[in-house]
């Protein structure tokens, strides 16, 4: 497995919040600065690259990826869901 972006969720990146993106749909938090990780929560089905990340105020991120993917979290990346775009 390859990472491909590490950020962090909040503004001053002190707070020792982490997250992570690679290939196969690779995404990990961290709560303590890296020292330990976890699964972030996603939508079934991803296993493409993802390797933009960015956060936001209020603990909100986007994500990009192969295939077109597009991700969005309010909860500082703990669980990801697929952006929707409805077309009228």
């Amino acid at each position: 497995m390859h990472l491909y972006n590490i950020a962090t969720p909040s503004q001053n990146g002190r707070d020792g919040r982490v997250v992570a993106t690679g290939t196969n749909g690779l995404v990990l938090t961290s709560s303590n600065g890296g020292a330990d990780w976890q699964p972030a929560k996603i939508p079934g089905g991803v296993y493409t690259w993802i390797n933009g990340l960015a956060f936001g105020e209020g603990g909100k991120g986007v994500m990009v990826g192969g295939k077109g993917l597009i991700l969005l979290t309010d909860d500082g990346g703990q669980s990801w869901r697929t952006l929707t775009v409805e077309r009228g």
